[in-house]
């Protein structure tokens, strides 16, 4: 899938995303570490400068995240061309698309290289550029789910199967079986046939998000100066500067993001009895669909809501604790104000008081370690107090831990 890279330009270490190289490290414990910066990181330790200049070692096993402030400003449009692979298994690659032979799609990643994808490993394509300017984004019926989707920018499909790119275009093959062409400039997306779900990997995993918007997966990796040297899970090895990092964080080993595992159970009582399209819960973003950002901190990790949402995990006795962050989301107005509530087993085991917008600077509320004993199931549950105007809620870094 992906190539090894060689030949990378080597940047010393202070000009990585921050001007400082400073970034927030985030432990297991709670404790959050803010303008660090990362000399190294192996199998088992996380060496760092703290202010004042100390180093320090941490065990990687504690460590939840490590985060770099974003750059000044938000990043130019993209080209028509660029696109966004949605990889099976939950990988993101950036790049402009490029002809690759067929059954192929291939990728000029600025960070990466030239890469190529079997069509087999994708899930969606996403023209950028146009998807992040179109309001209403496709949605697909279960009917689709064995043809490929080709979604135009006036939102209109054609079915089919995906044949190969070529100069500017898609072609693909209709149902009346001609060979039809489609411009990039006409493309909003492609949804690819259902396929299998890869299993996800076993023990402790890294996910690195890239500057660009891009998201590798790797079972390991380690850091030498400038370097992030990872290795996906299907065992290719890739460089990546450090100063192309937004953030990198790990699951699978002493704890699990429940972002990363679907809930068991979902219910929503909606105020008055309305219902939205755009009510449902949001996987590491907020409940309208933007950056999990609270009291001005931007989180990667955790699942943003609308008040009178419950989800419910289901508990197999391996884990002994759950811990979380909650707010409301920044993009909540003045009227928002929900209670969060953790319930074992439909059992209240913590209750906050009402939560409104953080101020500026101000932290998520931690969660006490709530103890989850022989308990089957996991609730967490968002109450609306008033009403459900802009009540954003956002379950910040949930955590199962052994």
């Amino acid at each position: 899938m992906f190539r090894a890279l060689c030949c990378l330009p080597l940047l010393l270490f202070a000009d990585g995303p921050a001007p400082d190289g400073s970034a927030r490290l985030t432990l297991l414990s709670g404790e959050i570490r803010r303008g660090v910066r990362l000399v190294s990181l192996d199998e088992n330790r996380l060496k760092v400068v703290v202010a004042g200049g100390a180093t320090e070692d941490v065990e990687v096993p504690s460590v939840v995240s490590i985060v770099f402030p974003s750059g000044p400003g938000p990043a130019p449009l993209p080209e028509p061309s660029v696109v966004d692979l949605l990889l099976r298994g939950g990988d993101v690659v950036r790049g402009s698309i490029l002809p690759a032979g067929p059954e192929k799609i291939g990728l000029r990643s600025e960070l990466l290289g030239d890469l190529s994808f079997p069509v087999d490993e994708v899930a969606q394509v996403r023209f950028t550029r146009a998807f992040d300017e179109v309001e209403d984004k496709p949605v697909y019926a279960e009917a689709e789910r064995d043809r490929d989707v080709f979604v135009y920018r006036n939102l209109d499909r054609l079915t089919g199967t995906f044949l190969e790119i070529a100069a500017g275009q898609v072609l693909v093959h209709g149902r009346i079986g001609d060979r039809h062409p489609i411009s990039f400039e006409n493309l909003l997306a492609i949804r690819f046939a259902d396929a299998p779900e890869e299993a996800p990997a076993e023990g402790r995993r890294f996910t690195l998000l890239l500057s660009d918007g891009g998201r590798i997966s790797a079972v390991r990796a380690t850091i030498r100066s400038d370097l992030v040297l990872a290795t996906t899970r299907r065992g290719e090895a890739l460089k990546i500067r450090v100063a192309d990092l937004r953030a990198l964080w790990q699951t699978g080993g002493r704890f699990t993001f429940l972002s990363d595992r679907a809930p068991d159970g979902e219910t929503f009582v909606p105020w008055l009895g309305e219902k939205y399209a755009w009510d449902r819960p949001r996987v590491d973003r907020s409940v309208i669909d933007r950056p999990l950002s609270a009291g001005g901190q931007t989180f990667e990790k955790g699942i943003g809501v609308l008040s009178g949402t419950s989800l419910t995990f289901a508990l197999d006795g391996s884990w002994s604790t759950f811990t979380a962050r909650v707010a409301l989301d920044d993009a909540s107005g003045p009227e928002g104000d929900v209670v969060f509530e953790v319930l074992l087993d439909g059992q209240s085991k913590w209750r906050s008081d009402t939560r409104k917008r953080l101020a500026p600077g101000e932290e998520p509320l931690r969660i006490p370690p709530v103890p989850l004993g022989a308990a089957k199931a996991l609730t967490l549950k968002v109450d609306w107090v008033d009403d459900f105007v802009t009540d954003f809620a956002d379950w910040i870094e949930p955590m199962l831990v052994r």
